[in-house]
């Protein structure tokens, strides 16, 4: 098992959480580090049901523990809150924490498109980089092309770290911001679509 996962980190449950829902947490975490992503995604929507503040806060801790650290682990735990991240509406949350979280990680870079035929092989290409990439929906404009999202689910400062990292490994790439939720404030100071020039070096 990983290093940083050896034990699921306290991060202090919200009064009233069934010991059920820290426990399913807990065991989506050793299953990120097992490699199982399905069962992790499984064990993760036990615990939202009880709160869903739960599995971010684990999986959060156990990111910044894994790039601390260096862990291999950091690829699946990146990809686990990704996936849970994008299984269910915040907005439609009765707790404020969830909402506002959402609006604070509401960026994401995109690094590359490409038609849609040939958009698997080329996230393939990406992943080799960027491991926990994936494939956006075409755009309604041009649903022939479909965006190469490199990370998801960022605050903008994080954003603009992925923006360097891109810039510094793939010099010719132009990669630019999007929003999942259009009600939250956008990130300033980013290029938001393609080929608008990127302030940040």
């Amino acid at each position: 098992m990983a290093r940083t996962l050896a034990a699921a980190p306290d991060v202090g449950p919200s009064a009233g959480e069934p010991d059920s829902a820290r426990s399913a947490a807990a065991q989506g975490l050793t299953n990120v580090a097992l490699g199982d992503l399905k069962s992790a995604s499984e064990q993760f929507e036990k615990a939202r049901a009880s709160d869903p503040m739960l599995p971010i806060g684990l999986l959060d801790k156990s990111i910044a523990d894994a790039q601390r650290h260096g862990d291999p682990v950091l690829a699946n735990l990146k990809i686990a809150r990704r996936d849970y991240l994008e299984s269910f509406d915040p907005f439609a949350q009765p707790k404020l924490a969830v909402r506002r979280y959402a609006c604070k990680h509401n960026a994401f870079v995109i690094g590359a498109s490409d038609l849609v035929a040939n958009a698997p092989n080329e996230l393939k290409r990406w992943e080799r980089t960027y491991p926990y990439a994936e494939l956006g929906a075409p755009a309604e404009s041009n649903p022939r092309w479909v965006p190469i999202i490199v990370e998801s689910f960022l605050t903008c400062e994080d954003a603009r770290k992925v923006l360097v990292d891109l810039k510094n490994k793939m010099p010719r790439s132009a990669p630019f911001v999007g929003a999942w939720h259009l009600n939250c404030p956008a990130c300033a100071g980013v290029p938001r679509r393609l080929g608008e020039s990127n302030p940040i070096r």
